[in-house]
């Protein structure tokens, strides 16, 4: 005959551990390089005007042909006055570069954006969010040249 107790199941099963991160090394004392994480294509508007509807239209046509496994979303978002189009997510940075580097070959992907001024970038959402919000494109660029663009 089996002792029966009062203990419950252990609560923590449930639980994830916590695991200390170790603090990110920020390029400019803004942008870390985190490969492993999620990526997202972005184009940001600098100047001009843009249809995103045409746009989101194209890319959709583009995404279901050749990437339908990864359901990618495409959202325009604005901060300020700065707009920047979100593609994603990716599920790492080789991901999004090898989407990156394959749809900017597809001229008529651009159409939307005929008349503007425009730069195509990837990133993870923290680094992206920096950008934006500190309005460091610049920095950016560099970041993402010596990261991402070997």
């Amino acid at each position: 005959m089996q002792e029966r107790t009062n203990e419950q199941p252990q609560e923590r099963a449930n639980e994830q551990p916590q695991i200390e991160e170790e603090p990110l090394e920020l390029f400019e004392g803004l942008f870390a390089y985190q490969p492993r994480q999620p990526h997202y294509v972005a184009i940001y508007i600098l100047s001009g005007n843009i249809n995103f509807d045409r746009l989101k239209s194209d890319v959709n046509a583009y995404n279901e042909a050749n990437y339908t496994m990864l359901n990618l979303d495409i959202s325009l978002e604005q901060v300020g006055n700065r707009q920047i189009i979100i593609i994603g997510s990716f599920g790492d940075a080789n991901m999004a570069k090898s989407y990156l580097l394959r749809m900017v070959q597809e001229r008529a992907l651009f159409e939307g954006l005929r008349g503007s001024n425009h730069r195509n970038i990837l990133g993870t959402q923290r680094n992206l969010n920096v950008m934006m919000h500190n309005n460091a494109l610049n920095a950016y660029m560099r970041f993402m040249q010596e990261f991402y663009m070997d």
